[in-house]
């Protein structure tokens, strides 16, 4: 017995011209159709960067010891700061770059931590496919770009790539077993809280020492804000962080948590149902802590950290669409399981994430507004989708840890 490859073997392994010519060409769509949208049209202004730069230059003018921070209101409109005040530390610099040189920066930092991340979900795919890398990745990139959570968070200038990448490098170090881990999500929970959902993760999968290094970090960061800046963060922690009316209504399309949901549904914006949402929000919460800890067991611990990543988007009052990256993981986790479920899967969740779906019913005149239960599932598209994957989207068999 030979262990040499027929010709018949290379044949099969090797990937046809034309199917080569087919990525080639979707990379290429996907690229024009990135740059479109987030260059050429500068879709939404860059709005949400504009207000941190508002901010954060109000803040300094006035004395960053101060808590002028939570007073400023971007012209024309009621939002403002709703971070930490860590965050805006280390938004500074900010105010001596100008805001052109900010979109500039943050367009080409989120592109890379894109790729990079991107590539780092897809080497298992690209470990044992025939397939070129540059294939590979050169039509992955730009599909994973043009899903809305990514392509809104770059729109938009938010700040949630970063911390997808905080949380990723925490999950390669807890892989190889680094003293260190925890440090990631500890940066992520002291700029915005809704990562705090992965300390419950840690907890649940015993990683008593990922989870005290995740809780100092958080801790010291938020002591090294309040020690710069007392009055801010006594104004965000006392005052600030309460005040929803600064983030946006909870009914509105945008909103595509379990809250805004409930409140299309039964409650609106004056009354929105928080004892059902409380009740169903501590199921999901139950449901999405099991699947994590059965995904670490399995050892699968991207998948269990994408499935608590979901719960987070889910259980938090407002979620807006940009801040759902973990649907767009949950894409390219389908496509490295590989079969023909899965490839469904990734090729549904990954049409819902760039066709926008939910849009189609926003506002009077929109195409599907007030055709009664198709409204109710296409308004909410991003909600249903991530319930679903939160029961069904399946682990990987236990793979060689590597960096």
């Amino acid at each position: 017995m030979t262990d040499q490859l027929t010709p018949d073997d290379v044949t099969r392994q090797r990937p046809t011209d034309r199917r080569l010519a087919a990525l080639v060409v979707a990379s290429a769509v996907g690229s024009w159709l990135v740059f479109r949208f987030l260059v050429v049209n500068g879709q939404h202004d860059w709005f949400d960067l504009s207000v941190y730069d508002g901010a954060v230059s109000h803040w300094e003018a006035r004395g960053i010891t101060g808590d002028s921070l939570y007073d400023y209101l971007k012209p024309g409109t009621p939002y403002g700061f709703t971070y930490p005040p860590f965050a805006a530390l280390l938004m500074l610099p900010m105010v001596w770059v100008g805001l052109p040189a900010a979109v500039a920066l943050n367009l080409t930092v989120s592109a890379v931590l894109v790729a990079v991340g991107t590539a780092w979900f897809l080497r298992p795919l690209l470990r044992r496919t025939s397939w070129p890398v540059w294939a590979v990745l050169g039509t992955a990139v730009p599909l994973v770009l043009l899903s809305e959570p990514v392509r809104q968070s770059m729109a938009f200038g938010q700040v949630n790539l970063y911390l997808a990448a905080l949380v990723l490098v925490d999950v390669a170090a807890l892989r190889r077993g680094a003293r260190w881990a925890g440090i990631g999500i500890g940066l992520a929970v002291a700029i915005k809280l809704t990562p705090g959902v992965l300390l419950l993760h840690l907890l649940v999968t015993r990683r008593f020492r990922a989870l005290a290094v995740a809780v100092a970090t958080a801790l010291g960061a938020t002591a090294l804000a309040a020690l710069v800046s007392p009055a801010s963060a006594e104004r965000f922690w006392t005052q600030a962080l309460w005040e929803t009316d600064r983030v946006g209504k909870v009914d509105i399309t945008d909103n595509q948590s379990l809250l805004g949901l409930l409140s299309r549904l039964v409650g609106g914006a004056a009354h929105p149902p928080h004892l059902l949402w409380a009740v169903l929000a501590a199921a999901v919460v139950a449901v999405g802590l099991v699947r994590g800890l059965q995904a670490h067991r399995a050892g699968d611990d991207v998948t269990g950290f994408v499935l608590v990543g979901i719960v987070g988007g889910l259980v938090s009052p407002i979620s807006w669409t940009h801040h759902l990256w973990p649907l767009t993981a949950a894409a390219l986790l389908l496509v490295v399981r590989g079969g023909r479920s899965a490839t469904r899967g990734a090729v549904a969740v990954g049409a819902v994430l760039a066709l926008g779906v939910n849009w189609w019913a926003n506002g009077p005149d929109a195409a599907l507004r007030g055709l009664g239960p198709i409204t109710v599932l296409v308004e909410n598209a991003y909600v249903w989708l991530a319930l679903v994957l939160l029961v069904t989207l399946p682990t990987r068999p236990r793979e060689p840890i590597t960096a």
